[in-house]
């Protein structure tokens, strides 16, 4: 009983610990998480904005690549419909990034597709009508876009698996000469798996990751000390209640000898205050009925 009474109440105010260690690691994590999360915020803007100067780049120098094909129908050397021709192979063909993903396409100012490397079953169409999920004219803003000297745009369209759509941010700008508008672009979900597999997110994570993992050990540790610690006080507390309890046994038995010790009696909490009220005397009445009166 003893035993039993200590280890229900320790195993209460470990209970109490646990729970309290929980909701702190509870809510650790949590802010932990919100934290990653803005994390990946802060470099998907910083990814997107390091995107968008590297395909203005890359569209400035497709567009010097078409010069030269320009310039040689220019000059003479090769006709107009050749140095097109092969102006629109070089673009093709053209990839940048470091998985070679980047391409261009070419549309001319009266909204006809007129080289895509990954829909060329397309080419030759009219596009001035193509809208996307949220009612944006695609061709429509990139046109109006290139004509205000280039710039960027961003839409929702197809992936190259025919199924997936998904939002893009596409960067446009005119050669003029031949009224062609070059474009390139890059799906946010492309950016979002980028900064994912980045190693400066990686490394967030396992410090994170590892915090949380110490102070669910830590919470561990202190529900198991706490429990030590209660059940080694509640014991002898427990011990000193079933010493008065005895004793008051002993009495209601006719046993008038007994008596406690001063120390018990002397206690400075609970337990000693109320035995200080109610103090068992040696020199006890028993009544005719056999009762006997403290």
């Amino acid at each position: 009983m003893k035993k039993s009474l200590a280890r229900k109440l320790s195993v209460f105010f470990a209970g109490i610990v646990f729970i309290t260690c929980l909701v702190l690691v509870g809510l650790t994590v949590m802010i932990f998480g919100n934290i990653e999360d803005r994390m990946k915020d802060v470099l998907y803007e910083n990814t997107l904005q390091s995107y968008k100067t590297e395909v203005k780049s890359e569209v400035q120098s497709a567009i010097s690549s078409i010069e030269y094909y320009y310039n040689l129908s220019d000059s003479g050397k090769i006709d107009e419909a050749t140095a097109k021709k092969d102006a629109l192979e070089a673009l093709r063909n053209l990839r940048y990034g470091d998985d070679d993903s980047g391409y261009f396409w070419v549309d001319d100012t009266d909204y006809n597709l007129v080289m895509h490397p990954i829909l060329p079953e397309q080419e030759g169409t009219n596009r001035y009508d193509l809208t996307d999920k949220n009612g944006v004219k695609i061709i429509q803003s990139i046109m109006k876009t290139a004509e205000s000297g280039g710039g960027f745009n961003e839409f929702y369209f197809t992936k190259s698996d025919g199924k997936t759509v998904a939002p893009k941010v596409a960067y446009s700008q005119k050669f003029d000469k031949w009224n062609w508008v070059i474009t390139t672009g890059i799906y946010s979900d492309d950016i979002h798996e980028i900064v994912n597999k980045s190693d400066g997110l990686r490394r967030i994570v396992k410090i994170f990751n590892g915090s949380a993992n110490f102070l669910i050990v830590v919470g561990i540790v202190l529900v198991l000390v706490m429990l030590v610690i209660s059940y080694v006080i509640i014991k002898r507390l427990v011990k000193v209640i079933e010493k008065v309890r005895s004793k008051l046994e002993s009495v209601a038995h006719g046993d008038l000898s007994s008596s406690l010790d001063e120390t018990v009696i002397k206690r400075s909490d609970d337990v000693g205050r109320i035995l200080r009220t109610f103090k068992i005397k040696k020199n006890v009445e028993v009544t005719d009925n056999g009762k006997i009166i403290i």
